[in-house]
């Protein structure tokens, strides 16, 4: 499936609502001992850009709820 109708039919998923459960891999990271860093994206396209924004501001906020 092309990568634009899969966005459509819901392919991307916003945590914590489907997979991966993000918390058992923030857990065995931050036991690493080392300084690491993410980067979220939402990609989406094609969609309208102020869609992707704000889902991306919830998931930095749910991942900083997590410890990261």
């Amino acid at each position: 499936m092309p990568f634009g109708p899969a966005v459509q039919r819901g392919v991307m998923c916003e945590p914590p609502a489907r997979v991966p459960v993000l918390e058992p891999v923030l857990t065995t990271a931050q036991g690493l001992g080392v300084d690491l860093f993410a980067i979220v994206e939402q990609d989406m396209y094609p969609c309208p850009p102020d869609q992707p924004f704000p889902i991306a501001r919830r998931t930095r906020r749910y991942l900083r709820g997590c410890g990261a």
